[in-house]
């Protein structure tokens, strides 16, 4: 079986969380792998001799980072994809059932008729201030509602009022002062 020139493969990825399904293009049968370490060598081993023009995964709240960079890092060109492209794509082209495995062809599919721009690898700096940004957006949402769940005690004699207060305070009053028998 002739084998297409490299530059023409394009990979397709979905990624869930605990595994990412492969699709290449033209031609190579679909796999799947782990997103362990060892799935994502067994991953990048899989690729790479592939020489793949593009590989392509959507953006899947944060568990396409580590694959990406893992791909990055041997070499490949990553290009991470909105997925609301990519279901309008599917739907363009009539593939829309939705499995894994039918995912990961529609977005190697994606990647030979779009071509999307590779994402360079980020440098240390800029993914320790990406964490840091996400953690202070985190921390804005729960301040509100930090804040909104403390709340004074309602026994103690600042917060009431009324002529039930009047009456503790007289009794408490009461109880302190020197007797005079």
């Amino acid at each position: 079986m002739d084998e297409p020139p490299a530059a023409v493969r394009f990979v397709g990825i979905d990624v869930s969380k605990g595994r990412v399904d492969v699709h290449v293009r033209p031609g190579v049968a679909g796999f799947s792998c782990a997103t362990d370490p060892e799935g994502l060598a067994d991953l990048v081993s899989r690729l790479a001799p592939l020489q793949p023009q593009l590989v392509a995964m959507e953006s899947s709240g944060g568990y396409e980072g580590v694959i990406a960079a893992a791909l990055i890092e041997a070499g490949l060109r990553v290009a991470i994809v909105n997925p609301r492209q990519v279901r309008k794509f599917a739907g363009a082209i009539g593939r829309l059932a939705k499995t894994d495995a039918i995912d990961a062809g529609v977005i190697a599919h994606f990647a030979d008729a779009i071509r999307p721009t590779p994402k360079p690898m980020p440098d240390a700096l800029m993914l320790r201030l990406r964490e840091l940004l996400v953690r202070r957006r985190q921390l804005v949402v729960m301040m509100p509602r930090s804040s909104a769940s403390v709340k004074p005690p309602t026994n103690s004699p600042s917060v009431r009022s009324g002529p039930s207060c009047a009456a503790s305070r007289q009794n408490a009053h009461a109880s302190t002062a020197p007797s005079t028998r």
